[in-house]
């Protein structure tokens, strides 16, 4: 135990939180710059390495060193936080295509709220997920189209031709 004062604690955290505001921002500016992988492996890395003089920091049990522990154990942090949600992003790319096969999924968006399992639609082509948003979106947008001038169940017969 430290048996430091909570608002001592407090302070130091909310020190390394003022400085992530900044530095995680940078670190995702220099992941455009230098690479996200090559960033984040870096954060990675030191983050290893800064465990051990985390520690050693807090055992001096002086004040301005557990500050100083505390306020750059954030950064090696914020140097993969930073990239972290465009190196996942970037890692689904067309290089790596999701296939998509809509089937449930239609009897819940093309029948206007009334579930039928016969108005099944089968799509069966490869969609990555780049173009998923772009082929499936017109299509349901004319099909919700349709479904709110549907007044006697005309529109479900069309999904059984």
């Amino acid at each position: 135990m430290l048996h430091f004062h909570r608002d001592f604690l407090l302070v130091a955290v909310l020190a390394a939180a003022m400085i992530s505001f900044i530095s995680i921002p940078l670190f995702g500016h220099l992941s455009d710059r230098f690479g996200r992988k090559r960033v984040y492996m870096l954060g990675a890395a030191l983050t290893g390495v800064y465990g051990f003089a985390y520690f050693n920091l807090l055992d001096t049990r002086a004040p301005a060193l557990v500050t100083l522990a505390i306020v750059l154990s954030l950064i090696p942090h914020d140097m993969m936080y930073g990239p972290q949600a465009a190196l996942i992003a970037e890692s689904f790319t067309e290089r790596l295509p999701l296939q998509w096969r809509v089937t449930r999924l239609s009897t819940v968006l093309f029948d206007c709220g009334r579930s039928r399992p016969t108005d099944r639609v089968i799509v069966d082509e490869p969609l990555s997920l780049c173009h998923a948003d772009r082929r499936v979106h017109s299509r349901l947008r004319d099909h919700f189209a349709a479904c709110d001038g549907d007044a006697q169940g005309q529109h479900q017969q069309e999904h059984l031709r």
